[in-house]
């Protein structure tokens, strides 16, 4: 069984793991919304040392590509690729929906719909739809086109960490579709165990690699132009 480094820095907080699909599972979640390229490294070392494994022992690394936080997205992408670089192994992305829907349908066997919501920190929504387990295409949407999506199915099930958000923007929606909570974060112990299927399905060669190991933002980040005046200083 291949061992993979799996790490999550997308939404809120870096979550880290290791798995080989057979018997190791193991992962830490730290909760700070801020510092994870100093945390990072860090915490795969103690989790290296809490399952007796080393680096060497790590044969392929999984890492969320977006959408999400701007910032986390980046620093949890150049991280990978860097240890992938360095260990010679390959580095998969997933987005964050995947993770979550197949968070969701590990727990629930039953094919609905299911529509994922994601907080942007503006006043709109990462969105996509699932149908019979495939996914639909990715947007950035407001309140309004989200709901117009929902009209087109009778009945299904939204997750995401933007449902609290998504309640109060859009108060009706038909009445065969339910607000699901507990999956608002990723895991990244499913992270992983994503990347081990994807390995032993596509036999992956043990050496670097970067497949879907390109950020997904979806929109541009959230720039403004700074309203500080500032001085000109010219040189004599």
């Amino acid at each position: 069984m291949k061992t993979i480094l799996s790490i999550d820095t997308s939404l809120s907080g870096c979550g880290i793991a290791l798995c080989d699909g057979s018997g190791l599972s193991v992962s830490i979640c730290d909760d700070a919304k801020y510092g994870q390229s100093e945390r990072l490294i860090p915490m795969v070392k103690r989790l290296c040392a809490d399952a007796g494994l080393s680096f060497s022992n790590i044969d392929g690394i999984s890492v969320t590509n977006g959408p999400g936080a701007f910032t986390g997205i980046r620093v949890g992408l150049s991280t990978a690729r860097a240890l992938a670089v360095a260990l010679n192994v390959p580095v998969i992305g997933f987005t964050t929906f995947d993770v979550l829907y197949a968070q969701f349908a590990d727990e629930y066997a039953e094919n609905d719909n299911v529509l994922i919501v994601l907080d942007t920190k503006r006043n709109d929504y990462f969105v996509q739809l699932y149908v019979g387990g495939q996914a639909g295409g990715s947007m950035a949407l407001d309140g309004e086109a989200v709901k117009s999506i929902i009209d087109n199915y009778k009945q299904g099930v939204i997750i995401g960490n933007a449902v609290d958000k998504f309640k109060v923007d859009i108060v009706d929606i038909n009445d065969g579709w339910e607000f699901r909570s507990g999956f608002s974060n990723i895991s990244p112990l499913m992270l992983g165990q994503l990347a081990v299927n994807y390995i032993e399905n596509s036999g992956v060669e043990q050496q670097y690699i970067a497949i879907n190991a390109a950020p997904n933002y979806l929109k541009p980040a959230d720039v403004s132009k700074s309203k500080k005046q500032y001085k000109r200083f010219v040189a004599d």
